[in-house]
């Protein structure tokens, strides 16, 4: 990873919000939160953003719609969505996934060590 990234952090709990803004800038980012899914399209209008870790289930817009709003647009940036409920949205995630909507998703509680790792290689894998 060569320039500051920009990451925003989508996620309803302001905790995880936090930890996860700790985490990106032990590892070279720039983050920026957003408590909903609409928050975080506002925020994408306006700033140009690198990557995007969302959570799912959130009021004021879920993870879902924040995916498809942002295809829709032709958002070029790197999208990892989380959630804690797997075993209910895991096929769903497969499928945006697998339809290049997605780049990655993890299960939470987050690993950030782990996370944060898979997303430079993504990085690094996209700039190429």
């Amino acid at each position: 990873m060569e320039k500051p990234y920009s990451m925003l952090i989508v996620d309803d709990e302001k905790g995880i919000c936090d930890m996860y803004s700790l985490f990106a800038e032990k590892n070279g980012f720039n983050p920026k939160t957003a408590y909903s899914g609409r928050e975080a399209l506002i925020k994408t209008e306006k700033e140009n953003i690198d990557v995007i870790v969302s959570d799912i289930d959130m009021p004021g817009g879920d993870g879902f719609e924040l995916v498809e709003k942002l295809y829709q647009r032709k958002y070029k940036g790197i999208i990892v969505m989380n959630t804690g409920k797997m075993p209910i949205h895991g096929p769903k995630l497969e499928k945006l996934s697998q339809e290049h909507k997605i780049q990655y998703f993890f299960s939470k509680p987050p690993n950030f060590n782990k996370e944060f790792n898979y997303i430079k290689s993504i990085i690094e894998n996209h700039n190429k």
